[in-house]
């Protein structure tokens, strides 16, 4: 009796006057009095008292705790193994449980204020009060942790890049957004990337009526008109270093003659001719007949080696294309580019 008297009188300050019957007594009654109401001279103020007295009482029922932590309405004692940070950093699970309260409701800033509470291990999941609570970051990290639980509840799994990229676009402004048209198509971005998420009719329409610009510098506007984003690979423009150009080791080599005459009679691309790995001694055309024992095409190939690759040239005008006589495939061959030329086993072009 005397704690719940001391709960109304602490509650109501110094408007209520509160007398209690003793616990062994047979009837607890508290009585209280409202201090400074004033003389009833009138007629109608004990009416009005009768209202106001019932005001006061739903108010002490409905209002004043007497224990526990507001809008928690139950608790949950249960067993969980205890985690310990040993003093090298590792985390080791010890099978020592330990007693933790699972809550129906949330108070998350009163809660971490009791005694007894270790508010490091405080949690909630329960994202907006988070944020409310301990900031932007702690919202990232619970809605992260709340996405985790949630998918490997069915058994499923997410690589953690796109949760992270998904957490840190709903966080990115410093308040939370979600991820629907209400969040997404009222951020700072042009018309065209708003409207490939929804809405799009309303925002097109609203976008030309005020004559709206965008610059396309996100991805969704560039994807839209077949064009490379400003981002990634190409964020960027390829220039020539001047300086680093004079120091440019150039092969002397090569005869410029015969390969001016090569991209000329040959139809090969312009410019410099590009030799691989293996190729000590590049083939040159000479006089219109192609010296392929000089060139080396495979490791295995020996420059001016005994067994020299043999070489059936076959001059057709469109261009001189070096085969193998013996890696022929039996049976006629059709070329898809040749104008019905068909080339047998034993047929040698000028042979």
């Amino acid at each position: 009796m005397h704690y719940v008297a001391s709960r109304i009188a602490e509650s109501f300050k110094m408007d209520l006057f509160v007398i209690w019957s003793e616990d062994n007594a047979d009837k607890l009654i508290i009585r209280y009095r409202v201090l400074g109401g004033g003389d009833k001279d009138d007629d109608g103020m004990g009416s009005i008292e009768d209202i106001f007295l019932r005001q006061l009482e739903n108010t002490m029922l409905n209002s004043v705790s007497l224990r526990g932590v507001k809008d928690i309405r139950k608790v949950f004692l249960l067993q969980h193994d205890k985690t310990m940070i040993e003093d090298d950093g590792s985390i080791n699970v010890r099978k020592k449980e330990e007693w933790v309260l699972e809550t129906e409701g949330v108070n998350l800033k009163t809660v971490m204020c009791i005694n007894g509470v270790d508010f490091k291990r405080t949690y909630s999941n329960n994202c907006v009060e988070v944020f409310n609570v301990l900031g932007i970051e702690a919202a990232r990290a619970a809605i992260l942790k709340e996405l985790r639980n949630v998918i490997k509840f069915n058994g499923s799994y997410v690589n953690y890049r796109h949760l992270a990229l998904l957490c840190d676009l709903m966080t990115h402004r410093g308040s939370l957004m979600a991820i629907t048209c209400h969040g997404i198509n009222h951020a700072d971005t042009g018309a065209l990337m708003r409207c490939s998420f929804e809405e799009t009719f309303e925002i097109l329409m609203e976008a030309a009526a005020v004559g709206e610009k965008d610059d396309c510098h996100g991805v969704a506007e560039n994807v839209m008109f077949g064009q490379m984003a400003p981002m990634g690979t190409g964020a960027f423009e390829v220039v020539l270093d001047i300086d680093m150009l004079k120091d440019a080791i150039v092969d002397h080599r090569l005869p410029v003659q015969s390969m001016l005459a090569a991209q000329v009679d040959g139809g090969m691309t312009p410019g410099q001719v590009a030799m691989t790995l293996y190729d000590t001694n590049s083939p040159v055309w000479q006089d219109g007949v192609f010296k392929g024992d000089q060139a080396s095409f495979s490791p295995l190939a020996v420059n001016g080696g005994d067994d020299g690759p043999s070489f059936t040239t076959f001059q057709s005008g469109w261009g001189q294309t070096p085969t193998r006589a013996y890696a022929m495939s039996p049976g006629p061959q059709y070329s898809p580019s040749s104008p019905n030329i068909v080339f047998g086993p034993e047929q040698v072009l000028g042979g």
